[in-house]
């Protein structure tokens, strides 16, 4: 059974230390209802598998745990409440993590991660 995510905001970054260089998602959650379900204000995605876009700007990612997160890409960006887990991640040079730039998402053509 997978879990289904809708954060308020997020972005993709690439984690390249790993054997096999991936892509995950940082997500945030601001106060309200999907926050509380989330237990959290911000979340990591396991490694993304698949994506499908919507003609609204919804992207519904599969990652390996088995969730989904439905994302608008309107909501590309690292909220304030979710900054210092990114600046902890990018400043730990054992990490090695990349940010993808809002202007270089180009999702129908990533290379997801293979099982």
């Amino acid at each position: 059974m997978s879990r289904k995510w809708n954060p308020s905001s997020w972005i993709l970054f690439k984690v390249k230390n790993h054997e096999t260089p991936h892509y995950r998602l940082l997500c945030g959650w601001s106060e309200g209802e999907e926050a509380v379900r989330a237990k959290t204000e911000w979340r990591i995605s396991g490694a993304i598998l698949e994506h499908e876009e919507s003609e609204d700007g919804l992207s519904w990612i599969l990652t390996t745990t088995k969730s989904v997160y439905t994302c608008d890409k309107s909501a590309y960006q690292v909220e304030d409440h979710v900054y210092h887990v990114w600046q902890t991640m990018n400043d730990d040079p054992d990490k090695d993590v990349e940010q993808i730039a809002w202007r270089d998402l180009n999702i129908e053509k990533m290379e997801w991660h293979k099982l």
